[in-house]
Formats: structure tokens, C-alpha cells, sequence
């Protein structure tokens, strides 16, 4: 399998994590300060990816196995932000939507079928979540 075509299969699955961590300070960020961090985080995250997908040697399942860590630090790592507070419920969303992902990457790299199929869910309206949040490198 194309090493691009793993990236991106990866990058669909979205392969989150339930459990946040929480910071020190329970003020709002900026938005600018959200989506810097955000994006930082999301770049992180999309390296991880990369390094998965050449670890795999075409495996699909391997290439899950192998993101899952990093998916973990992305959503602890987002889940210690604190995102302005007309965008809280934006955010809140996103984290349990990547719950969900890593459940269905969990099942996947267990060779178990994904629920809601092959593809999985529809990501279209979490994609334009990320764009509000400012976190537009988490769609790449």
C-alpha cells in the first residue's frame, strides 16, 4: 500500500482519546493563543501520522497500531488546552468526536470491522468544527 495512501487513511480515522488532561490555569485562552497551540498540537499529531505510515510497510492495521500513541498525546494534549469561551462547546464536540475515532481505530487495528463501515462516520462537519476552532492543520 502507497505510504500517502496510510498518511491519509490514518488522518481519516482521526484515532483520538477520550481522557484529557487538565493545565494549571482555568482561564480562557485567546483565540489566536487557541489556534496556535491548537495547530502546533495538530502538526505533532500529523508527524506521527507520517512516522506510523512508514512504519507500517503497507499495513494498514501495523499503521494504526502505530499512531495510536501519538493520538493519545493530540487529544491529552488539546484537552489541556482552554479554548475561548464562545468556542467551548465547539471544542467539546471535537473531543468526543475523537473519542469515538480511537474506538474505531482500536477495533480496526484489532481486526475487528468498524462501525459505520468501512470509511467509518462522515468527518465533513468536523472538519468545518477544526476551521472555526482555528485549528485548520488538524485537517491535513
Amino acid at each position: 500500500m502507497d505510504r500517502k495512501v496510510l498518511v491519509a487513511a490514518l488522518a481519516v480515522l482521526g484515532l483520538g482519546l477520550s481522557a484529557c488532561g487538565s493545565s494549571g490555569s482555568s482561564e480562557p485562552m485567546s483565540r489566536a493563543e487557541f489556534a496556535r497551540k491548537a495547530n502546533a498540537i495538530c502538526v505533532a499529531r500529523n508527524a506521527g501520522f507520517a512516522a506510523a505510515a512508514k512504519e507500517a510497510h503497507g499495513s494498514m492495521r501495523r499503521a494504526i497500531r502505530a499512531a495510536v500513541p501519538a493520538m493519545e498525546r493530540y487529544v491529552h494534549d488539546l484537552g489541556d488546552l482552554r479554548p475561548p469561551t464562545q468556542l467551548r462547546w465547539v471544542f467539546a464536540e471535537i473531543l468526543a468526536h475523537e473519542s469515538e475515532q480511537l474506538a474505531a481505530g482500536e477495533q480496526a487495528a484489532s481486526g475487528s470491522e468498524i462501525a459505520g463501515g468501512e470509511d467509518g462516520p462522515p468527518l465533513h462537519r468536523h472538519e468545518r468544527m477544526r476551521v472555526r476552532l482555528g485549528m485548520g492543520a488538524c485537517n491535513s
